[in-house]
């Protein structure tokens, strides 16, 4: 903690800047992915094993960037403000940090820039850009984006926490938010009420509100004079299709489990 003392809380907290140290905390480590406590694996990580090209020091999930960086416009002038990343789900290449002095580069730039809008982010992203790249676009997914892929890998609840879920009067309680308590439920054996507050008959109700919605959805999507309709366009993506729908089965964490638990037993 001694590196950090003096940059500023990230949300109450320093641990944000840990990810710094990581090429020192794992010496003999070539390859790290990196993921946030707010985010829920719904795919093998090890799926991102191929992206592992030593010539890239990092891979992440696009993020919109802060537009009023002080260093914003100079990345769009170099092109590269689509290849800022979110620092909470990157696949990060060890070897390099440490062949090319990354931790001490991330600590002097945030030393330098003590404005910074997301501190470490920020850093890593001025370290790598123009080198680092875009993981395919499951991986790190925010809520809002979940379904845009076949199948989510892992979702980044980051601004939209289902532990601090409330209703929406645009979709109720969704079916990404909903997904997690599936989770919490078959994994855990925590109810919704446990798990945020909000109570059973409140959150029926928003479900339904949900599912009313998605109805409304499917049917105008299907007729050439309502599916432009901004309402559609824009509640759309938050309803995932038939295959999608399976993460929202118990199942998918009833087969999870059973697989853990085969992996668990020793080997003969």
């Amino acid at each position: 903690m001694e590196h950090f003392k003096s940059f500023r809380a990230w949300h109450g907290s320093f641990a944000a800047y840990a990810r710094l140290d990581l090429p020192q905390l794992l010496p003999d480590v070539d390859w790290c992915l990196y993921v946030d406590g707010d985010t829920l694996f719904y795919d093998d990580p090890f799926i991102l094993q191929p992206y592992c090209d030593n010539t890239i020091p990092i891979l992440g999930h696009y993020d919109r960037p802060f537009s009023l960086h002080p260093w914003y416009e100079q990345w769009k002038r170099e092109g590269l403000e689509f290849t800022y990343f979110c620092s909470g789900f990157i696949l990060m290449n060890l070897a390099w940090f440490r062949a090319n002095n990354g931790t001490q580069r991330c600590l002097d730039f945030l030393r330098e820039h003590p404005e910074t809008r997301a501190p470490d982010q920020d850093a890593l992203n001025e370290l790598s850009k123009g080198q680092s790249k875009m993981l395919p676009e499951a991986w790190g997914v925010f809520p809002r984006e979940a379904f845009f892929a076949d199948w989510p890998g892992c979702v980044h609840y980051a601004a939209a926490l289902p532990t601090k879920t409330a209703f929406n009067r645009t979709y109720g309680f969704p079916d990404i938010t909903a997904a997690w308590f599936v989770f919490a439920k078959t994994v855990l054996g925590v109810s919704v009420q446990e798990a945020c507050g909000v109570p059973r008959w409140k959150w029926a109700l928003g479900r339904l509100y949900n599912h009313l919605l998605r109805f409304y959805v499917a049917v105008c999507s299907h007729l050439p004079l309502f599916k432009n309709l901004p309402s559609v366009q824009r509640l759309e993506p938050y309803f995932p299709n038939k295959t999608q729908r399976r993460i929202l089965s118990p199942k998918l964490w009833q087969e999870a489990l059973c697989r853990t638990r085969n992996l668990s037993q020793p080997l003969p």
